[in-house]
């Protein structure tokens, strides 16, 4: 048995897969094995005279559609039972010139022809290539005029690949694209095409969902089976990295994520599980190895600027305008808000949200409390990259503390464990008492503490005598004790303390006072997580960022089971507001 070939990182593509070999395509490819296989399975099962069942890929940029459709292709040729039957016609990512089905047909003759030429078939393909020459003559000046052109291009290319003996499987990047330039009754005419027996395959892929496949009685409803390219899990990120590694021969990268497991999960956060940005790190971890995780992340910042640079520079002035404001706000901004920051009138923010939205920039998002939805930066790698390089300091700081805070948070995740595992969990189990220093342990015992612990069993005692001048000098000595985010060792006492002061009604000094010195920023998911407990309800963590939601989110059910715990009768009841008494008319105070 031979040992495969380690290829070389070179041969590792980010943005265009068609340049590779088959070989390469096969070796490098890492994410999306399950997808791949239910449709290479679906393809395999199919009659020689079935209707054809479609595929539509739904992904954000970097997903990896691109590549998954390579790999089919791939897949098609390299099998021999595959390759009998079919043949993988593969087109630019980019169907600008198709604003009409003769163009689509032709286009399709155009890849039959570059098919035959990797296949060796010369003949075939001098014979293409000569039909499509005399077809691109007739084309019609405009859409209205392409009947008899687009029947003729049709007709060139079924007869083509009948005498080529296969089936042809379109794999179409950007499918939206095609739908939006060609008419609804060219769609139509297209559909029922695809619906034929023995018809050609159509695997498409699209950022989102085109209108085309979801409105009832539009052309293509219920027409496609839809595979949705989700970001990936840390374990997700972490196999293919470590795939990547053994393909290529770089046992330095192995070594350096399983030795730093929780690097992935505070760049899987911000990153937001993209797949082309997984292959990034693993170039960057092939390079060099950044001391910290906030160097990965800007390194990562440098690497991805040519892209989104141009990505951004590709849309419309106003949408610009409007698409920085989202990045700015970066929570979920509604419409109206976006009104006010940008000066532009609600009725002309509207068409550029459905624009950005229907190219994929964007999306929408319910937000809890609001009457309106939401809309954030689709691609939550692209907003952190636009605060980072195109927004003001305030905002780079924020990115910056929130790298660090939730780095603490993983670094220290399975630390924390450990400790909770030596504090006893008496109040955990609903001990009663009449009084607040009596419920054991509050905190562990203070001649044990380390010194931020330490003072905020002095900022309960303050607060449980009533004293919010002492608790809040205790609390700002224990807060300056930290740095980035709270340390395993007193991590639980952090979770404790804040269930108590919300226990004892200092929900809204608390915030006031984290506010003040800036803490708001510094450990923004931890004062979100008590801004939500201190209003009650969880769903409004919803319209956070999801990289600040996910460790708020923690926090707020860590807390809230040890808020759960606390003695009813030790709650501090808010003191009553005074009644206000209407003064009889004609009487004065």
């Amino acid at each position: 048995m031979t040992t495969p070939k380690k290829l070389s990182i070179s041969q590792l593509s980010l943005y265009n897969p068609s340049r590779l070999t088959d070989e390469e395509i096969v070796a490098s490819f890492a994410a999306r094995q399950a997808v791949f296989e239910r449709i290479i399975a679906d393809i395999s099962t199919e009659k020689p005279r079935s209707r054809a069942q479609h595929h539509l890929l739904i992904g954000q940029r970097g997903m990896g559609k691109s590549t998954l459709l390579a790999r089919i292709a791939a897949e098609l040729r390299q099998q021999p039972a595959l390759a009998a039957v079919y043949v993988p016609l593969v087109f630019a990512e980019e169907q600008y010139a198709v604003d009409r089905l003769s163009k689509f047909w032709l286009n399709c003759l155009d890849s039959l022809a570059d098919a035959c030429e990797r296949a060796g078939w010369t003949e075939a393909m001098n014979r293409i290539d000569a039909t499509v020459r005399q077809l691109s003559s007739h084309v019609g000046t405009s859409p209205s005029q392409d009947e008899a052109p687009a029947t003729a291009a049709l007709d060139a290319f079924l007869a083509e690949a009948k005498l080529l003996h296969r089936r042809p499987v379109l794999l179409v990047d950007n499918l939206q694209l095609v739908f939006e330039r060609i008419s609804a009754q060219q769609q139509h005419v297209l559909r029922e095409l695809l619906l034929r027996p023995a018809g050609p395959l159509l695997i498409g892929a699209s950022p989102s969902l085109p209108p085309e496949s979801q409105d009832y009685g539009a052309a293509f409803y219920d027409h496609f089976k839809v595979h949705y390219l989700s970001p990936l899990s840390v374990e997700e990120m972490r196999q293919v990295m470590l795939t990547l590694a053994e393909k290529f021969g770089t046992p330095q990268i192995r070594e350096r994520v399983t030795r730093h497991p929780h690097r992935l999960k505070v760049l899987r956060q911000l990153t937001g599980g993209n797949p082309r940005t997984t292959v990034t790190l693993f170039f960057l971890y092939a390079e060099d190895f950044s001391p910290t995780v906030f160097g990965d992340l800007e390194n990562l910042l440098d690497r991805v600027t040519p892209l989104y640079k141009a990505r951004f520079e590709e849309l419309s002035a106003q949408q610009q305008v409007v698409a920085s404001a989202i990045a700015n706000h970066w929570d979920p901004v509604t419409a109206r808000t976006l009104a006010d920051r940008t000066g532009l009138p609600t009725t002309g923010i509207s068409p550029q949200l459905d624009r950005l939205e229907k190219i994929g920039f964007i999306e929408r998002v319910e937000l809890f409390g609001e009457s309106s939805t939401g809309f954030q930066i689709a691609e939550r790698f692209f907003n952190v990259w636009f605060l980072m390089r195109s927004s003001s300091r305030r905002q780079k700081s924020e990115v910056a503390f929130l790298t660090r805070f939730i780095e603490s948070f993983y670094e220290n995740e399975d630390r924390s464990k450990l400790a909770r595992l030596m504090h006893s969990e008496c109040d955990d189990q609903g001990e009663t008492t009449s009084t607040l220093p009596r419920i054991k342990p509050l905190l562990s015992p203070p001649e044990l503490q380390i010194p931020d612990s330490l003072e905020l069993h002095y900022t309960l005692l303050a607060a449980y005598a009533e004293n919010w001048g002492k608790a809040r000098e205790a609390l700002e000595r224990a807060l300056a004790l930290i740095k980035d985010g709270f340390p395993a060792s007193t991590l639980d006492d952090w979770h404790r303390a804040s269930a108590v002061l919300l226990h004892l009604n200092y929900g809204e000094q608390l915030l006031a006072f984290l506010k003040e010195r800036g803490d708001d920023l510094r450990l923004r998911p931890w004062y979100e997580a008590l801004s939500a407990l201190h209003r009650g309800n969880r769903q409004y963590l919803q319209n956070l960022a999801p990289e600040v939601r996910t460790t708020a989110e923690v926090y707020f059910d860590q807390i809230e089971k040890r808020l759960n715990a606390l003695p009813e009768k030790t709650r501090r009841r808010p003191l009553p507001k005074p009644v206000k008494t209407k003064t009889p008319r004609g009487r004065k105070r």
